[in-house]
């Protein structure tokens, strides 16, 4: 986003972590970064219309005002005939990077999973850390 290559991504986690994403993201995009991005966490304490918004904004934004929203796997998933219909009405727009974010949690270890796609090449990073 810095180098201004960049319109969107989008953080799908779950829905406890979504609040401290969105905390991390503002504090290294916005006040290290990218001041002019702007950071959404779409969760269920919206409405559906503005969650609705918030999708389609942040889809077709520029690379001058850059978007990234953080929701959940269950946003996701209720909100895909919506996805589907922005993404048609939009047909030059796409997600640029996509980070599936699961954390498995265990009596010895917490493990936290990161797969990022860079859809602009269509390439996939796995990226797995340990804690």
């Amino acid at each position: 986003m810095r180098a201004k290559t960049i319109n969107n991504a989008i953080i799908v986690c779950p829905k406890s972590v979504v609040r401290s994403w969105e905390r991390e993201a503002n504090l290294i995009l916005k006040n290290m970064c990218v001041p002019k991005a702007s950071v959404y966490a779409v969760t269920s304490d919206m409405g559906k219309e503005k969650r609705k918004r918030v999708f389609a904004d942040a889809f077709c934004c520029s690379v001058n005002a850059p978007r990234l929203v953080v929701t959940t796997y269950g946003l996701i998933s209720s909100h895909i005939t919506d996805l589907t219909n922005i993404a048609k009405t939009y047909e030059d727009n796409h997600w640029q990077y996509v980070v599936l974010v699961s954390i498995v949690l265990s009596y010895d270890f917490v493990c936290s999973i990161f797969i990022v796609y860079d859809l602009s090449v269509s390439f996939c990073l796995h990226v797995s850390s340990f804690d």
